[in-house]
């Protein structure tokens, strides 16, 4: 017990401050070393009862599709005994715009964004000319949606640049500075893998590990940002199908959706207030009878 409870502080040694240690595999290393490493970590307890979090980081590389992909096998080893297990993999393309066509259709985007803003900044400037009732009068439903659309739209436009131009600039930078091409042929050429010593004649494995480090830190930051970009894309979506609301109004028969939702609100919003009301008390019973027996109700 005094390995995971400390008497003199009446702490858990697991509520102190976490430290960070890293462990290589490279692949041109022959098996049996790979195993020896994994035999020498397991013997000095590597991962012990203080663990909390073990993650296995790869990154891989689709010739075929043109995309990287940063996979994350994370083993979460809570407080009390549970282990979690999370696969995390997002996958970025290596070449963004390898078609030209692609790079029309986020031309036309900025564009019609930019004839977006014109616009509304020509009513914008007279109402605001008007003083407070002007502004006022022009505050409204429709004009929210077209501004948050700008807004939105705007910042979709910089994070995929952003993206573009990590992937383009820096991850191919670190990718470039590894010794991957001489340590490809070194194996080709002794038709084998390699032992330590023979990779350290190509780089040394301090120098190799920090390298590889580097790259490995800059692809999680890329789908870490990759996966921003589309909660932002999922929300836009929301403000771009409002937009299709505005323009069904010149439609008598389109309008009709507008006006039913716009008529019919109070009672919908009595009707979602009802239905989770229920929905909650059948959720919870099914949790406190089937949770401890079925994965599905925990």
């Amino acid at each position: 017990v005094a390995r995971f409870y400390d008497t003199a502080t009446m702490q858990c040694h697991r509520s102190e401050d976490s430290d960070t240690l890293s462990e290589f595999f490279f692949y041109h290393l022959k098996l049996d070393y790979l195993h020896e490493h994994l035999q020498n970590l397991s013997a000095s307890l590597w991962v012990d009862q203080n663990t909390t979090s073990l993650d296995a980081h790869t990154l891989y590389y689709n010739a075929h599709l043109g995309a990287f992909t940063d996979c994350h096998l994370t083993f979460n080893f809570w407080s009390n005994g549970l282990v979690k297990i999370l696969i995390n993999m997002e996958t970025f393309l290596a070449e963004p715009y390898y078609e030209a066509p692609w790079m029309w259709m986020d031309i036309l985007f900025v564009l019609i964004l930019v004839r977006m803003f014109y616009s509304e900044t020509r009513e914008l400037i007279p109402a605001i000319r008007n003083g407070w009732d002007g502004l006022m009068n022009y505050v409204e439903f429709w004009n929210a949606v077209d501004w948050t659309s700008i807004l939105l739209g705007t910042v979709v436009i910089a994070a995929w640049a952003d993206i573009c131009l990590s992937v383009s600039g820096p991850l191919q930078d670190a990718i470039a500075a590894l010794p991957t091409a001489e340590l490809d042929a070194l194996v080709y050429s002794n038709r084998t893998y390699l032992t330590p010593q023979q990779m350290e004649s190509v780089m040394s494995r301090a120098e190799y590990e920090q390298r590889v480090g580097d790259l490995h830190a800059l692809s999680s930051d890329i789908a870490g940002k990759h996966e921003d970009l589309r909660l932002l894309t999922f929300w836009y979506a929301f403000v771009l199908q409002m937009k299709f609301f505005k323009a069904f109004q010149a439609n008598p028969r389109l309008d009709i959706v507008i006006r039913t939702l716009t008529m019919s609100a109070v009672e919908i919003t009595h009707f979602i207030i009802v239905f989770l009301t229920i929905f909650m008390c059948f959720s919870c019973a099914g949790y406190v009878v089937w949770g401890k027996a079925i994965k599905g109700f925990k």
